[in-house]
């Protein structure tokens, strides 16, 4: 099923530029039809099913220029952009800029919704931090929910470093959040500060940039994007993974295994192997050390104290739903029932575990490559954060003018608050 990608704003440009080059990678396999479609016309590349949307036309054109040369590119036509800027402004991008830009980039959106053959949704990218990506891209989203009701919605938000990118990015997380939470069947985040931790202790990148962070995680997601298929949780019950079994739907059935309680929308993404390039030659893959990586680095564990026993291993955060995809020979038959002991999940779910698989590999021959999509307290820390700096600066009424001039009210920041307590709350008590 055919997704379109809208990138929205500086950040969701750049990383839509890294998502696609790792949806093209992949080894052995064509381009995946849900993200690309054939130009028609012999010799000519194919083009990525995305929107690239800035109310500055800079970044838009040096991401197109980056992208041709490939084995891909984006259509020329398929850009929007203006010369005002918002100026790192929540309030500008969906007051001002969305009601101005509605009607032609929805009209955009619908070109694109036609050329699909089965559409499956949109996926936004967009940062959290600034005007347009957190502000006109939560208008967009918002739009979209009203011009297509029944189809499916994603947002793979990036949150910006808590040292502070802007100075009232905290205003702009909570406000996109609230908005997001309402709108969309799924919030994929991604912390600036994993990328970067990554980079340096997994990949030995002393001074990451932000290409270097933007493929990385580009990468992770894809592994969960690209073609696969339905598997039994129970190896015994499993078999060789081919075109004859249930392909995964993009994007509804993400929406059904993951985000089936309207309650919980946030969602983190993890993959494994972590190895620098030039080590994966000297790597030896299994899957029961793929899949213990994995789980080391998704479900962290502390030492608790028990009165008159050893110290035992707790996890620190719990599941409410995950889905996992295996990529790689065997992928159909590995033993997967590490990622689903009960201690991971809540008392009250229900089959909390799903998993996909194909046996094409995605990195070096013979390479194993596993991702996870989870449903999980991960992402509740930096919003708490968020929240507390946010609460702060609201109350001094620091920089609230340049926000009101545009329309916002007291009432629409206290009804985001209250919207991200809520949300804070039902992960903190799983």
């Amino acid at each position: 099923m055919s997704v379109v990608v809208l990138q929205l704003g500086q950040g969701g440009n750049q990383y839509g530029l890294a998502l696609f080059n790792a949806l093209a990678s992949s080894r052995g396999s064509p381009l995946p039809c849900e993200f690309f479609e054939e130009s028609g016309s012999k010799g000519e590349l194919p083009r990525a099913r995305a929107l690239l949307i800035d109310m500055e036309p800079k970044v838009v054109a040096a991401v197109t220029r980056k992208a041709n040369g490939g084995a891909w590119k984006y259509d020329s036509r398929s850009c929007f952009t203006l010369d005002s800027g918002s100026g790192n402004n929540w309030a500008a991008g969906y007051c001002s800029n969305g009601a101005t830009c509605r009607e032609p980039v929805l009209e955009q959106i619908r070109l694109k919704v036609e050329k699909c053959d089965c559409f499956g949704g949109f996926l936004g990218i967009q940062s959290l931090a600034g005007g347009t990506g957190a502000g006109f891209g939560a208008y967009v989203l918002e739009a979209l929910k009203d011009e297509y009701p029944s189809a499916c919605i994603f947002s793979h938000s990036i949150w910006p470093f808590q040292s502070g990118e802007v100075v009232v990015q905290n205003y702009n997380v909570l406000l996109t959040l609230a908005k997001l939470h309402e709108v969309v069947d799924g919030i994929i985040t991604v912390e600036n500060e994993s990328l970067v931790a990554a980079c340096k202790k997994t990949l030995g990148i002393p001074s990451p940039s932000f290409v270097e962070m933007n493929s990385v995680g580009a990468h992770a997601l894809a592994s969960l994007l690209l073609p696969s298929f339905w598997r039994p949780i129970q190896a015994s019950q499993a078999s060789t993974c081919n075109s004859s079994q249930l392909r995964v739907r993009l994007l509804s059935d993400l929406a059904y295994a993951l985000c089936a309680h309207p309650a919980y929308r946030m969602l983190t993404v993890y993959s494994t192997p972590q190895v620098r390039v030039e080590s994966l030659d000297f790597t030896t893959f299994a899957w029961p050390s793929q899949l213990k990586q994995l789980k080391r680095i998704a479900y962290p564990v502390e030492l608790e104290q028990v009165p008159g026993e050893t110290r035992l291993a707790k996890s620190v955060q719990k599941s409410v739903a995950s889905l996992l995809a295996l990529r790689g020979p065997g992928a159909g038959t590995a033993d997967v029932s590490m990622m689903r002991e009960p201690s991971l999940y809540p008392s009250w779910c229900i089959d909390p575990l799903n998993v996909c698989a194909n046996d094409k590999e995605i990195i070096k021959d013979g390479g194993l490559a596993v991702g996870m999509m989870s449903n999980c307290q991960g992402a509740i820390l930096p919003a708490s954060k968020a929240l507390t700096r946010a609460y702060a600066m609201f109350y001094s009424k620091a920089y609230l003018h340049q926000y009101l001039k545009h329309g916002l009210d007291a009432s629409f920041f206290e009804a985001a608050f209250a919207t991200v307590e809520d949300v804070c709350h039902s992960y903190s008590i799983l």
